[in-house]
């Protein structure tokens, strides 16, 4: 993912991130692109996943909308 503020590359999981180029963090909401309800993240056995309430469906990372909030 790229960063919202100096187009860098952010590094982190679930949904907690940094910027590799300017230090700032990230938490990040990820919505389901066809209701845009925040998803539920999973994790189990090292990996994360998404499940949307409203939709029954698994969501990857990559598909999903995002809303970047700045954490410092």
């Amino acid at each position: 993912m790229v960063c919202p503020d100096c187009n860098g590359t952010l590094k982190g999981a679930g949904t907690l991130y940094s910027c590799s180029e300017c230090g700032i963090s990230w938490e990040i909401l990820f919505k389901c692109e066809v209701c845009m309800n925040t998803v539920t993240q999973m994790s189990s056995c090292g990996s994360v996943s998404f499940f949307c309430d409203t939709c029954k469906h698994l969501k990857s990372r990559e598909s999903m909308n995002k809303e970047f909030i700045r954490k410092g």
